[in-house]
């Protein structure tokens, strides 16, 4: 998402022009994308084995090399793959007059998923995240719920961060972007009914949810994006 919001603004900025600027753009942003994923999937890693240790009480050094290379394999392999898929998203849309921002960011954030927890579930079975790992225990199909929330805030959210950072670099002045945010708001409320009674169905192959889940879920999400 780093690389296809820079891209975007460098794009609409009119850097992205020529053969030779285009190479030297690319390349420098990959590489250091590149770094941050690595030194971000060590870190994450890290963290995932000091409160495995807390828990367990104990550290296993095969789990913990597993973990790590893992983590740093499923990084840097679906950055790399990612990249290119991008770079080509955000060519064909400033050649064909689209902004980026509305397609790059959106798109580096679903695929991004999808390709990372799929290469991670091929690399090893063990996955972090105590917080899902114990709400899943305590509340029935709470796991088919939350990538929709996360999923849909997290897109609107991406495409509003780019737009913000190529104002800045066009005009270098703090436009409030109030209006957009609302827009982004409001387009979610449908996408976010529609899903979870899609959801709901296929998980339980009928409509189980009421009213009061719908308008507390929707309430929780509206607050989500919100405040992100």
């Amino acid at each position: 998402m780093c690389l296809a919001s820079r891209l975007s603004t460098q794009a609409n900025l009119g850097n992205m022009s020529g053969r030779r600027e285009i190479f030297h753009m690319i390349l420098g942003n990959i590489a250091l994308v590149q770094v941050q994923a690595t030194v971000a999937s060590f870190i994450v890693s890290m963290f995932a084995v000091v409160v495995g240790a807390i828990i367990n009480g104990t550290i296993i050094f095969d789990h913990v090399m597993l973990l790590t290379a893992s983590a740093m394999f499923t990084a840097t392999s679906s950055c790399f793959v990612l990249d290119f898929v991008l770079v080509a998203v955000i060519l064909v849309s400033s050649r064909t007059t689209m902004n980026p921002d509305n397609l790059a960011t959106p798109l580096a954030a679903s695929i991004g998923d999808v390709v990372s927890i799929s290469l991670l579930a091929a690399m090893a079975t063990l996955m972090g995240g105590l917080v899902l790992d114990k709400a899943v225990g305590i509340f029935n199909g709470f796991v088919v719920f939350q990538p929709i929330i996360n999923g849909i805030g997290g897109n609107l959210v991406s495409v509003q961060a780019s737009k913000i950072s190529t104002m800045l670099h066009q005009s270098s002045i703090i436009v409030p972007y109030a209006r957009t945010a609302r827009i982004l708001i409001a387009m979610s409320i449908p996408g976010q009914v529609l899903f979870i009674f899609v959801a709901d169905y296929i998980h339980m192959s009928r409509s189980t949810i009421g009213a009061p889940f719908v308008l507390s879920y929707l309430f929780v999400s509206t607050l989500q994006e919100r405040g992100v």
